[in-house]
């Protein structure tokens, strides 16, 4: 697994494989462990869209018992060639809960948003769910295959009867 220039400071939290009691719904997450580019398109209420490119990067972490992301657009190489700053930066760190089967989901943005959510494997997907002020939320990942996966929000304000959908993303893995 590459870095792309994160340096030792992550490379110290990575773990080689799941803990040898990993198996099954302990499991969902390693499809998506490597490096990947996204094509991201969030949906106002307005009925705007916008759109950025960004690149994700999952790694097992906590001697392989938890998975860890961090994401960010726009690309690192966008970024350093403009010398901005990143527009969306944030990290994930899930970990598996025995007594649930599930996943404690917590996620963290560099503007202090934080959120909690709890996820799990259905059917083919492997839906996050969690609250948000006065939202239930969503988040979704699909199709996911060697090489591609879509992830999308959706948000509820009426306690799920209706879903709004609020952001998608199309990843593609990275090959170094």
């Amino acid at each position: 697994m590459t870095t792309q220039g994160y340096g030792p400071d992550l490379i110290g939290l990575m773990a080689p494989g799941p803990d040898p009691a990993c198996s099954g719904d302990r499991l969902i997450y390693d499809p998506l462990i490597g490096d990947w580019e996204f094509d991201n398109e969030y949906y106002r209420h307005d009925g705007s869209v916008e759109r950025a490119r960004g690149e994700w990067h999952f790694a097992r972490a906590l001697e392989g018992r938890a998975i860890a992301d961090l994401w960010t657009y726009p690309l690192l190489s966008e970024r350093a060639s403009t010398g901005e700053g990143p527009v969306g930066l944030g990290v994930t760190v899930r970990t598996f809960d025995p007594k649930t089967s599930s996943w404690n989901v917590s996620w963290n943005a560099a503007d202090g948003r934080h959120l909690l959510l709890t996820g799990r494997r259905v059917g083919d997907e492997i839906v996050q769910e969690g609250q948000e002020g006065g939202l239930r939320l969503r988040w979704i990942f699909s199709d996911i295959a060697e090489d591609r996966f879509n992830w999308r929000a959706e948000a509820s304000a009426d306690e799920g009867k209706r879903w709004r959908l609020t952001q998608a993303m199309e990843g593609r893995r990275l090959r170094c």
